[in-house]
């Protein structure tokens, strides 16, 4: 390292927390919104300055633009001033001075005066935008097997280079970063158009995901949420008759609220999944050119469908199966989409297609006006949207649960899977205007289901017959 490089990497490390403080008012003025893996960060933070929790390795892996920036800057800033070993470093900037993460580990070293070996105080890092640098994992490796006392906390855009990397799935823990819920979207509306805030018990949230998941039967469900009506209510009296179709189009990522038209919404989403394929793929040697410049193609596909087969997109794409399942992986471990496997054993379904949702209902929204799709012709696309946005949700309440889909016709949109119970599935149905439960039945039978959801727009009400219950999208959504 030149002796220039080292005094920029002091500079840039030294002025984090000015850079940081006025980097976060910017955003979020003196707002006080944190997001749930802010919450959770910060308990374990807690109790390792306490002394009962040992090192730890975290890593917050998710879509562009999705907030890991702003809940990083805030974990940074929590920590009191006199706090001495703490360091904020975006590895984006240190990319820019050509340094390498053995120069961040020197520097670091130097800041603090003496070897990490010999360190008695805690040492807190957090490191925004690991796929920046090649051979980020082996430096905070490094620092992390050699203070005794370390808590670092890290971002990225992609996890390809996580999973490929053994030493570090050893040691990190995994916090994905998914999309807004609907009370933190109403956290954030209210914020950016400075209206009243309106809180949503954290208690309330619990129990309605308890109810859903972990009831013993369909009278169980319908009977606890029916006690829940009162509270469900006095939150939904507060909310404009708007927002759930805002949320359910662009709210689901926070940078959207910055942006007065829809038009520069979408045009803000898709520079983010252009910026996925131009920085977060190509950087990878797995990814051959010649796949990089047709996933948009495939992206279109997936965004008009809702499953599909890879024999289909192999003839509409012209290129062969396996190239085909490496562009849907890297979609992804890039935080694009989720994979949905079918329902059954693998004998059974060992033909059945994959299905695949977007990470959030804004990101195919996007790619299907940019095809074309009319303002007009959303009412047609309804459904899969309303899939992503309840895929979404299910990815960050599903406790135990495996989530599938049943390929079958008629049958239900999602299978979850308690992983503690064989032969306890959990069908759910989705869509606006259901009047029967028909699906969910036919799932329950055939897959040995305990009970059945109906997530749609109609009231609470229980079917007997069918041991399902339909769940009105404005409970869902408050889960």
């Amino acid at each position: 390292m030149t002796s220039e490089t080292q005094r920029n990497l002091v500079k840039i490390i030294s002025s984090a927390r000015t850079d940081r403080q006025d980097w976060l008012k910017n955003r979020l003025g003196d707002s006080t919104i944190v997001r749930q893996p802010f919450s959770t960060i910060e308990s374990l933070m807690k109790d390792f300055k306490a002394g009962s929790l040992s090192s730890q390795w975290l890593i917050l892996p998710g879509l562009r633009g999705i907030g890991k920036t702003t809940i990083l800057t805030q974990l940074f800033l929590s920590l009191p001033l006199k706090t001495k070993h703490n360091f904020f470093i975006s590895l984006e900037r240190i990319q820019l001075l050509s340094a390498t993460m053995q120069d961040v580990v020197d520097t670091i070293e130097s800041l603090v005066g003496q070897s990490l070996e010999s360190l008695q105080e805690p040492l807190y890092i957090f490191i925004d935008e690991v796929q920046y640098l090649n051979n980020w994992g082996l430096g905070l490796k490094t620092i992390f097997d050699r203070a005794d006392k370390v808590f670092i906390v890290c971002s990225g855009s992609s996890t390809i280079s996580l999973q490929t990397n053994a030493d570090i799935a050893r040691r990190a823990t995994i916090i994905p970063m998914h999309p807004l819920s609907f009370s933190e979207y109403i956290d954030f509306y209210s914020f950016y158009n400075n209206k009243p805030s309106i809180s949503l018990k954290s208690s309330l949230s619990s129990d309605i995901q308890q109810i859903l998941l972990t009831s013993n039967n369909c009278q169980q469900v319908f009977g606890d949420l029916k006690q829940l009506e009162p509270e469900i209510k006095q939150y939904w009296d507060q909310i404009d008759h708007d927002a759930i179709n805002d949320y359910l189009r662009f709210g689901s990522l926070p940078f959207t609220f910055n942006l007065s038209s829809n038009i520069a919404k979408w045009r803000a989403i898709d520079s983010i999944l252009s910026d996925v394929l131009i920085k977060d793929i190509v950087m990878f040697r797995d990814s051959q050119s010649k796949s990089t410049e047709v996933i948009p193609a495939l992206l279109r596909l997936l965004a008009d469908s809702d499953s599909i087969s890879l024999d289909k997109l192999s003839s509409l794409m012209n290129l062969n199966k396996r190239t085909i399942m490496g562009m849907l992986k890297i979609l992804c471990q890039t935080s694009v989409t989720h994979q949905l496997k079918p329902a059954g054993s693998t004998y059974k379904h060992i033909n059945k297609p994959n299905k695949y949702l977007f990470d959030c209902q804004a990101l195919r929204l996007t790619l299907l006006m940019k095809s074309g799709l009319s303002h007009k012709s959303l009412s047609t696309k309804s459904g899969p949207l309303l899939e992503d946005a309840i895929g979404l949700y299910l990815r960050r309440i599903s406790l135990d649960q495996n989530i599938h889909y049943n390929p079958r016709p008629a049958r239900a949109d999602f299978v979850l899977f308690d992983v503690n119970m064989a032969k306890k599935a959990i069908p759910i149905e989705v869509g606006y205007n259901k009047k029967t439960s028909f699906q969910v039945a036919e799932s329950i039978q055939a897959l040995d289901g305990k009970y059945g959801l109906t997530i749609t727009n109609a009231k609470l009400d229980l079917d007997l017959d069918s041991q399902a219950v339909f769940i009105p999208l404005k409970y869902f959504l408050l889960s």
